[in-house]
């Protein structure tokens, strides 16, 4: 799992930010509308399924490759460039406050001054805690928290030389995140969502001199799309 200058730009520098402060403003920017609760009309709550597309893009973050075992150990740590992203998700709500569902999500990163992508293909469960709030009886918004977490492929790109230390061009890994998010939503069963918050990836593979390969990556994650109700 090696990482060319074309695709990270080496430094030791720190993560821009913490994930937790980027949480807790996030979710204290959509809880910020100066509305009041009320109940919930007859047809919203029998609304109990949404699919979701979106876009957007991770920025802000930073990763590390490293190996140990075998010959030797060593790595590399980098700042990463604007990674943009696509991604559809299905969810029931279970509970008043809870929905669950899953997500597939695409991602193509590259390193700071890097001129070729790679790709993460996210499959994730997706707890989202919500609470909402009807503004009139045509339109509700409903803060949330979501925690996807789940499977990963980090996918690299062909002009990588993987061949000539025997890692695999497609690696296993894990996804987490934490994000704040809103969903305004219409009478019509349509609307929107965006979300902000962090996401971390972490990938593995061996090499043909039994090292232990691990990537890192942490971005902050700005998503936004379309939803339907029904």
């Amino acid at each position: 799992m090696p990482v060319s200058a074309t695709h990270v730009v080496a430094s030791r520098s720190r993560p821009l930010v913490r994930p937790w402060c980027v949480l807790v403003l996030a979710f204290a920017a959509t809880v910020g509308f100066g509305v009041t609760p009320s109940s919930v009309s007859a047809q919203s709550t029998a609304v109990t399924s949404r699919l979701v597309v979106f876009t957007g893009g991770n920025f802000a973050g930073n990763v590390n490759v490293n190996y140990a075992g075998g010959l030797g150990t060593g790595g590399v740590e980098g700042d990463l460039g604007t990674a943009p992203i696509g991604g559809v998700r299905y969810e029931k709500a279970f509970l008043g406050y809870l929905a669950f569902g899953g997500e597939v999500v695409s991602t193509f990163w590259r390193g700071e001054g890097g001129n070729r992508r790679n790709a993460l293909l996210d499959f994730a469960m997706t707890p989202r805690f919500r609470y909402r709030f009807v503004l009139s009886e045509r339109f509700m918004v409903e803060p949330y928290i979501v925690v996807p977490f789940g499977f990963s492929l980090a996918i690299w790109n062909s002009s990588v030389d993987l061949g000539g230390i025997g890692l695999d061009r497609v690696n296993p890994g894990l996804v987490v995140g934490a994000l704040a998010g809103t969903t305004f939503l219409t009478r019509s069963h349509v609307g929107a969502m965006v979300e902000f918050g962090w996401i971390h990836h972490v990938a593995y593979d061996n090499d043909s001199d039994g090292r232990r390969w691990t990537m890192l990556m942490n971005q902050i994650a700005l998503r936004a799309g379309v939803v339907y109700a029904f």
